[in-house]
């Protein structure tokens, strides 16, 4: 992978190991990630934890908000980004967003990786909300994966043992 402005990554598939080919099943990585929010930001015997997505305060609140949207974004956010913009070339959308000219230029091209902040920029820019992108809602749930198990090591032992054996 190599970099274009400001340390981005370049877009790259990801290979998948076959031995966690069963997170594919709906209802098996359903289950998992249900199980993460159900007990995000939580230490063992302490209350809530640190949160790095401070827009949504819990994982019912995430799901009213979700119900909310009218449509969530399926395509890749420069697609859902070309989308919204329309005709609109990428200067626009740069003044628009307050990002730069380049960066919303390799973004609309999908040469680039958007961030949280870029996503949120180009939401309001559109009067849309972040959510609406498959790549916002994938880093969030990550994001929250990533501290359940750095907080609590016994439980990443139990969550990964359990995806692994499902």
């Amino acid at each position: 992978m190599g970099e274009v402005e400001g340390g981005a990554e370049l877009v790259d598939s990801p290979t998948v190991d076959p031995r966690w080919q069963h997170l594919d099943d709906l209802d098996v990585f359903g289950a998992i990630l249900q199980d993460v929010l159900r007990h995000w930001g939580r230490s063992p015997g302490q209350g809530r934890g640190k949160q790095s997505a401070p827009q949504v305060a819990d994982s019912e609140e995430l799901m009213a908000r979700l119900v909310e949207l009218d449509r969530l974004g399926r395509q890749p956010f420069h697609m859902e980004l070309r989308e919204m913009a329309g005709s609109l070339s990428s200067a626009e959308v740069a003044r628009r967003s307050g990002l730069s000219k380049t960066r919303c230029w390799n973004l609309l091209q999908g040469y680039i990786k958007p961030t949280m902040s870029d996503m949120e920029a180009t939401a309001r820019a559109f009067g849309r909300d972040p959510w609406h992108f498959i790549e916002y809602r994938a880093r969030w749930l990550t994001d929250r994966i990533h501290d359940q198990l750095l907080a609590d090591p016994a439980r990443s032992e139990e969550l990964l043992r359990r995806a692994a054996l499902l």
